[in-house]
C-alpha cells in the first residue's frame, strides 16, 4: 500500500491495483510517520481554541457550535467538523461567507455553516429540517446568553 497524502485527503494505492480516497491526518511517531486519527477530546479542545480567536480578531461573531458527530459526542475515525457561526448581521451572499474563516489549523476536514444573526433566530420557519438536526445536535463552544436562551425555548 502507498499514501499519497495532502493536508487530509489521501489516495492509497492497494493490492488490488486500484486507487481508494481516504482521510487521516498524518501526524508523527516517535518511530516515523504513522496515520492516526485525532481523539474527540482533542478536536474539540482545538476547535473551542479555534472559536476563541476567532471571537477574539472578528466582533461580528457572535456564536460558535458544533453539531452532527462532534455534537452529539458519538464522533469516530472519519468524522468531519461542522461548525455553525453565528455572526451580528451579515449581507454576504452564502457563497461569499466562507472565505474569512481559515479553518486550515484545525486538525480536521471542516464544514461551516455561516449565518447572520437574523438568519440564525428564523431557521425554524425556513429550514425545519436543519432546525431540528440543530436543535438535537447542536452543542456551543460560544454563545452569548441572550442567543443561547431564546434558542433553548
Amino acid at each position: 500500500m502507498v499514501a499519497s497524502c495532502s493536508r487530509a485527503w489521501c489516495w492509497i494505492w492497494l493490492r488490488s491495483g486500484t486507487f481508494e480516497r481516504a482521510c487521516f491526518v498524518p501526524q508523527r511517531s516517535l518511530n516515523g510517520s504513522v496515520l492516526r486519527w485525532p481523539s474527540s477530546e482533542s478536536v474539540l479542545e482545538a476547535a473551542g481554541q479555534w472559536a476563541q480567536r476567532q471571537a477574539a480578531a472578528q466582533p461580528e461573531l457572535e456564536a460558535v457550535g458544533v453539531f452532527r458527530s462532534y455534537g452529539r459526542g458519538d464522533a469516530g475515525v472519519g468524522s468531519d467538523l461542522d461548525l455553525l457561526l453565528v455572526l451580528r448581521q451579515c449581507e454576504l451572499p452564502i457563497w461569499e461567507r466562507l472565505r474569512p474563516w481559515d479553518t486550515a489549523d484545525l486538525p480536521l476536514a471542516t464544514d461551516l455553516l455561516v449565518y447572520s444573526r437574523r438568519e440564525w433566530e428564523s431557521l425554524p420557519q425556513w429550514n425545519p429540517k436543519l432546525a431540528a438536526t440543530l436543535d438535537r445536535d447542536l452543542r456551543w463552544l460560544i454563545a452569548p446568553s441572550p442567543l443561547e436562551a431564546k434558542l433553548n425555548q
